[in-house]
């Protein structure tokens, strides 16, 4: 690890089970006993479960032959049996809504999810996630949401026909629900019109490979365009967990060859190489992840790039998430984006355009839905003003301004 971030014990041992090769480097870190043992074990087991890694950290404390005590063994056997189960639920249901996809002729890949976890660790059920994302073209959607709701899943919130325009348009993706099964989100792009992504979204769909998961073949994304994806997926939240570093890094160690010219030709054709460079600075500083050397030089060698990358590992391990949707978040995005014009098309779409938010906050009638564009920066401003008085008194919500 070459992060400049001071960490506490708990989290220098995280991220020593979490590092690339740790094996190879012969690192086995060790853990105290009798009370400060007690309070490193909960210290230690709380940041991975705020990160998403209770099942991976187990798996490799197991496998490093690592001596737990009896209770907090008991927890993470019992988190990554949860997850185990959540797992095979989920990769079921993925291979039956790609099925149905198949049947009426709609090109679909899964990105995320079981696919990422099936890339990165095989059949080993080790990353954590929150629902199922699935990429079509944006002329299958409407079919592709008729295959959803026949299997049973219902749009997020009904919206009306110009309120449809809007997600179409600007947010390109929609949230499904059914009772009883992981979400589905479905986009039919990668990052919504105000925001530059380092992936040729068209040329996705000629470079797809295969994962297996139960014995299915499902189609996912190529390396070169995951690690970039992974890249804008995380900075575009300030890499609110550190599971996204992890995954980061462990799919440029394990995934295969990576085409870094192509890689870092897609983020300068899109203006958006810092973004990507901030990712392999975070996957390569704290996990030794193999990233080529002159790329984290290029890295090291951006203000911008170092200045974020150590305060987003300051707050990853620290006692609270790094608030990427607030005020502190835009003046983040101010220094992550590279052009003034891509900070102002950022302000104006985050600010302007309406959300699932506003459309649960207000039902209005169709020929009134222009209305909603008035809402959404009303109600921002309304938020930002609550939040910034409990601050000023010294307290507070600091949950993001969405």
């Amino acid at each position: 690890m070459r992060s400049s971030v001071s960490l506490p014990e708990p989290a220098q041992f995280l991220i020593a089970m979490l590092q690339c090769r740790p094996e190879a480097a012969g690192r086995r870190p060790a853990s105290p006993h009798g009370e400060e043992g007690k309070a490193f074990w909960q210290a230690l087991l709380a940041l991975a479960d705020r990160n998403y890694l209770s099942p991976l950290l187990y798996e490799r404390l197991v496998r490093r032959g690592v001596e737990l005590p009896p209770e907090p063994a008991n927890d993470l056997r019992f988190e990554s049996r949860t997850n185990a189960a959540r797992h095979l639920s989920a990769s079921t249901g993925l291979r039956r809504i790609l099925k149905a996809m198949e049947g009426r002729g709609i090109p679909a890949v899964s990105f995320k999810g079981p696919a990422l976890n099936a890339l990165l660790y095989g059949e080993a059920p080790l990353r954590e996630f929150t629902d199922l994302d699935i990429l079509v073209h944006r002329e299958d959607v409407p079919r592709a949401q008729s295959a959803l709701r026949e299997l049973g899943y219902r749009p997020e919130v009904t919206v009306s026909h110009p309120e449809r325009i809007s997600v179409l348009r600007f947010h390109r993706e929609m949230l499904f629900e059914a009772k009883g099964r992981d979400p589905v989100d479905l986009h039919w792009d990668l990052a919504p019109s105000w925001r530059p992504i380092p992936v040729d979204v068209d040329g996705v769909w000629g470079r797809l490979r295969y994962v297996t998961i139960d014995g299915a073949g499902i189609p996912a994304f190529h390396l070169d365009d995951l690690v970039p994806y992974l890249c804008h997926h995380g900075s575009k939240e300030a890499w609110p967990s550190l599971s996204q570093v992890t995954d980061l890094a462990h799919c440029i160690e394990t995934g295969g060859a990576v085409d870094w010219d192509r890689v870092m030709g897609q983020a300068a054709a899109k203006r958006c190489e810092r973004a990507v460079l901030l990712g392999l600075h975070l996957a390569g500083n704290l996990l030794d992840a193999p990233v080529p050397p002159e790329l984290l030089r290029r890295a090291s060698q951006d203000g911008a790039v170092t200045d974020l990358s150590r305060a987003v590992e300051d707050r990853l391990i620290g006692e609270r998430a790094f608030d990427g949707g607030s005020l502190k978040g835009f003046g983040y995005e101010s220094r992550l984006l590279e052009r003034k014009g891509q900070v102002a098309h950022y302000l104006v779409g985050v600010t302007l355009t309406p959300t699932v938010a506003e459309w649960r906050a207000v039902r209005l009638p169709e020929a009134l839905s222009w209305l909603y564009y008035l809402l959404r920066p009303l109600r921002l401003l309304v938020k930002t003003a609550g939040l910034l008085s409990r601050r000023v008194i010294g307290g507070g919500d600091s949950s993001p301004v969405r």
